[in-house]
């Protein structure tokens, strides 16, 4: 698969091109430091929210049918006209300010670097804004869309497409099977979920004949699964063996399009129920805004928000390409809420970072340079699985917190 094939669909105020999963800009809080003469004493003003430009590479592509001249031309009439609509497949839907934008014309295609920013009249963010529950809708919209639109393209009329689907799902059972088995045994759930997985695989031919319920009832089982963990880490070790990961063929001849057409259907119910439920989780445990300290956060970090962040959007990007429009959409707002709800609630969580000394030193002491506390020597030799906390040989790398 070439860098072309990896491309996604975005637009600026309705004209699509084409963007890389990258994109760029800035984040954090402005400060002002005030020293005085004479004095160790200073002051610190928090001036609020970092506000910086984002930078986008984009793609026209000669597609054969419209002149790239014509889309350039277009595309450059909407940036001049001023704020408008973006819609990109990571960042999701906002109102920007487009800035300053080059363009280079390669052989049958355009390369853009695009700089956009927040709109003059950008509505301050209220630190009450529920971020979780936005979160908790668009990850139910977005799930209920998909598995409508599941629901109506599997397509199990002829035998060999039913027993195609069929034994898809038999493969998904045993997998919830082993993914529950491997979760604690003394969980009273576990059994009750093991009798579920048993009786749907029982009724699995006349499931089949009606996909709403049989979608429904695995996506119930799905999130049944991932409620058992007791934390975000937990639930996202089920999700990793739960997911479906597949390449799919170029198909030939009606009956195996249809084949792959059903089995695209189920993998796009699969992954997005299980994206939902994580995203609900997530959302629910981390509701709190703008904490500082992860005692307030399950977070151990902001690295760590960051981390669970992008595996949900990359598991979003997974599904993209397998649904119609109106899902397309849908996943697209759900992806943009949950980088909007991490931002809200952690940007200002403790950052990671690697430090060395020169000298070998106990953890109580190194503890005490690093965090001024002595007493926190547990969380040194907990984050870098310290045998020895009695004496750190120099020049060891360690991993430490420090605030943002």
């Amino acid at each position: 698969m070439s860098w072309i094939d990896q491309l996604l669909p975005a637009s600026f105020g309705g004209q699509p091109f084409f963007v890389d999963v990258g994109s760029s800009g800035g984040f954090g809080r402005r400060y002002e430091l005030t020293n005085y003469p004479f004095s160790d004493r200073f002051d610190v003003e928090d001036l609020g929210r970092e506000n910086s430009v984002m930078k986008i590479r984009a793609f026209l592509l000669d597609d054969g049918q419209d002149s790239l001249d014509r889309r350039h031309d277009a595309l450059v009439a909407m940036i001049d006209a001023g704020e408008n609509t973006l819609v990109h497949p990571r960042l999701g839907q906002m109102r920007v300010l487009p800035g300053r934008c080059t363009y280079t014309f390669v052989a049958g295609r355009i390369r853009y670097d695009l700089e956009f920013l927040p709109p003059q009249n950008a509505p301050i963010r209220s630190e009450q804004t529920e971020t979780s529950a936005q979160v908790d809708a668009a990850a139910t919209a977005a799930q209920e869309t998909v598995q409508l639109e599941a629901a109506e393209q599997l397509q199990t009329d002829q035998r060999n497409l039913l027993e195609a689907v069929q034994e898809q799902v038999h493969v998904a059972l045993d997998t919830v099977r082993e993914v529950n088995g491997s979760i604690d045994a003394a969980l009273a759930p576990v059994s009750e979920l093991a009798l579920t997985i048993d009786a749907i695989g029982d009724q699995v031919v006349d499931l089949i004949r009606t996909p709403s319920e049989l979608i429904n009832r695995m996506a119930s089982l799905y999130d049944n699964v991932l409620t058992l963990n007791d934390d975000i880490d937990q639930a996202l070790v089920s999700v990793r063996g739960l997911k479906i990961d597949r390449d799919y063929s170029e198909p030939v001849g009606l009956t195996a399009q249809l084949r792959q057409q059903n089995q695209q259907a189920l993998d796009a119910a699969t992954n997005t129920a299980l994206i939902a439920s994580s995203a609900r989780l997530v959302a629910a445990k981390s509701a709190r805004l703008d904490v500082n300290s992860n005692a307030d956060s399950p977070f151990d970090s902001y690295g760590h928000a960051v981390a669970v962040r992008d595996e949900l959007l990359a598991l979003i990007d997974q599904v993209l390409p397998i649904v119609g429009h109106a899902s397309y959409a849908a996943l697209l707002a759900l992806r943009s809420q949950i980088y909007q709800h991490i931002d809200a609630h952690g940007m200002r969580l403790p950052r990671i970072e690697r430090v060395q000394f020169g000298q070998g030193l106990p953890a109580w002491a190194i503890a005490h340079q690093v965090y001024g506390d002595a007493r926190l020597m547990d969380d040194l030799v907990r984050r870098n699985q310290i045998a020895q906390p009695c004496y750190i040989a120099a020049d060891t790398e360690l991993e430490i917190l420090r605030n943002a």
